[in-house]
């Protein structure tokens, strides 16, 4: 299952802003060194760290501050240690925060995805039953065939679906306590922290290019800038994002027939 961190790393990777490399010797709790790095002063500021190696793998940090002639990069918030020499990183001058809004904004856009919840168990003589918090426009219900492994699960046909409650025309002939499965169809939950996973249902190439593409049009919108190049950036995102998405769609499904006429 990937990660923000991991859609992160490979946005930056594909808005062609990023630069990777190893520390040459050992920096503080809240810097890093590598004295190859031969871009300006301050080209990094307040753009995003990947700490790629080492006890903080798999981290984001701002950057603060960025001096060529030292090689040091300056980021917050700091590191439990002092960060090593050979840990490779990448650094790019966009803003964790708008790669992380593309993210969110590509995740909405590739649209929803087939869910369960397993919270409901069969109750005695009961023909409703609340749906939990977080579940709606229900697609599929089952019941489990029994309460221990192997277990079967029966289609439930005749219900319906009406102001967050499940009604049935009579009660469910399975044991009180088995569970009742709902499928249902959600967007994906808002991503923040660099461990928030993505569900396997987005393919991450096909999220990175999404993003990459919502990324380019976010920054063209803001700047007012519509330069040949970044028209050429912005289609050719939109395209590759148009292609992974004939070969890697979100699979959700429809809802179930209703058969009973009540």
């Amino acid at each position: 299952m990937s990660t923000l961190y991991d859609a992160l790393l490979e946005t930056a990777q594909l808005c062609g802003i990023m630069r990777s490399g190893l520390t040459t010797s050992a920096g503080t709790v809240t810097t890093l060194v590598d004295t190859t790095a031969y871009e300006v002063d301050d080209y990094f500021n307040n753009g995003t760290l990947f700490i790629r190696s080492g006890t903080f793998a798999n981290t984001t940090k701002r950057i603060t501050d960025y001096v060529q002639s030292s090689g040091v990069i300056t980021f917050t918030p700091a590191c439990a240690d002092v960060v090593p020499i050979n840990v490779y990183y990448s650094v790019t001058n966009a803003r964790r925060e708008a790669l992380t809004q593309a993210i969110n904004q590509a995740l909405l856009f590739m649209g929803e995805y087939t869910t369960l919840d397993e919270t409901l168990t069969v109750t005695d003589n009961a023909t409703e039953y609340t749906l939990p918090a977080g579940v709606n426009g229900v697609k599929r219900m089952e019941v489990y065939t029994a309460s221990s492994s192997p277990y079967g699960f029966n289609p439930i046909t005749t219900w319906r679906e009406i102001g967050g409650k499940i009604y049935l025309p009579s009660e469910l002939s399975h044991n009180s306590g088995n569970v009742i499965r709902l499928y249902y169809n959600k967007f994906h939950d808002a991503v923040n922290g660099d461990s928030d996973t993505i569900s396997d249902h987005f393919n991450l190439k096909r999220l990175a290019w999404t993003a990459t593409y919502m990324f380019h049009l976010n920054r063209m919108q803001y700047s007012g800038n519509s330069d040949e190049r970044e028209n050429i950036l912005l289609a050719n995102a939109q395209q590759q994002s148009e292609r992974l998405a004939n070969a890697f769609p979100v699979h959700h499904i429809e809802r179930d027939p209703i058969l009973a006429r009540w």
